[in-house]
C-alpha cells in the first residue's frame, strides 16, 4: 500500500513537471517574439459607374392614371435618348414605379408624386459622367429629373486585395526587423498572423469602420488593409 502511494506521488511529480515545462516553454515563446502591424494602401480609379436617374410627375387622385401614362412616356423617351448617346440594352434597368402622397400645409392630401428610376451600369465612365453633368442631352422637353446619382466601382478588387495583403505582410516583416535590429537579434519564422478589414475610402480620408468601408461617391479611391503578425526572435 505504501509503495503504491509512492508510485502515485512519483507520477504526480512527473505530470507536474511536464505541465510546468509546457508553461515555461509557452512563456519563453511569448517572450522571444515580436508583434507588429503592417499596412498597405493603394489608390485606384473606378472603371465601372452606376447612374440612377429618377423621373417624376405629379397628379391628383382624379388624374393618377394620366400621371402613370406620362411617367411611362418620360421613361421611354429618356431611354431612347440614352441609346442615341451610346447606352445599350444590357446596361439598362427600368425600376418599378413608386407613388408618394403630397400634403398641403394643413396636412391634407392634395395629390401624388409619381417616380420611376432608370439604372445604367457601364464601363464607359467618362460618357456617363458627361451625361450626368449635363442631363438635357437625354431628357425630352417637360421631363422632370427628380434625382440623379453616380456611384463608382472597380471591377478587379479581388486581385488588388491579394496584392495589398502581400504588401502589408512585407511591411510587417520590415517593421519587425527594424524593432529587432536595435536589440542585436534577428527575426525568425512567422508564428501567427491576422488580417484586418479592407477600408475603401475617398482619397486622404481618415474615416474607418470596424466592419470595413466601401465608398462609392468618388471615382478615385484609397484601398487600405492592415496585417498583425507575430515573429519568432532568434
Amino acid at each position: 500500500m505504501e509503495s503504491r502511494g509512492h508510485w502515485v506521488l512519483a507520477l504526480g511529480m512527473v505530470v507536474a513537471a511536464a505541465v510546468f515545462g509546457w508553461f515555461f516553454h509557452a512563456s519563453r515563446a511569448e517572450q522571444d517574439s515580436v508583434r507588429v502591424v503592417g499596412s498597405a494602401t493603394r489608390r485606384v480609379e473606378a472603371d465601372i459607374v452606376k447612374w440612377r436617374l429618377t423621373l417624376a410627375r405629379t397628379a391628383t387622385t382624379e388624374t393618377i392614371s394620366e400621371g402613370y401614362s406620362r411617367i411611362h412616356d418620360d421613361v421611354q423617351s429618356t431611354i431612347a435618348h440614352l441609346k442615341q448617346n451610346g447606352v445599350t440594352d444590357d446596361q439598362l434597368t427600368i425600376q418599378s414605379i413608386s407613388t408618394f402622397p403630397i400634403y398641403n400645409q394643413s396636412g391634407q392630401p392634395t395629390g401624388h408624386n409619381i417616380q420611376q428610376s432608370i439604372l445604367i451600369i457601364s464601363n464607359k465612365v467618362a460618357d456617363l459622367e458627361k451625361m450626368a453633368v449635363d442631363p438635357k442631352s437625354v431628357l425630352a422637353e417637360g421631363v422632370i429629373l427628380e434625382n440623379s446619382n453616380l456611384e463608382y466601382f472597380h471591377s478587379d478588387l479581388a486581385s488588388i486585395k491579394r496584392e495589398l495583403l502581400k504588401d502589408a505582410m512585407q511591411d510587417a516583416q520590415a517593421r519587425a526587423k527594424v524593432l529587432a535590429s536595435g536589440s542585436g537579434v534577428t527575426i525568425g519564422k512567422l508564428l501567427n498572423t491576422s488580417v484586418g478589414v479592407f477600408q475603401i475610402t475617398e482619397p486622404f480620408s481618415t474615416e474607418v469602420s470596424d466592419y470595413g468601408m466601401y465608398t462609392t461617391t468618388t471615382k478615385q479611391k484609397d484601398i487600405t488593409v492592415t496585417v498583425r503578425a507575430n515573429f519568432l526572435i532568434d
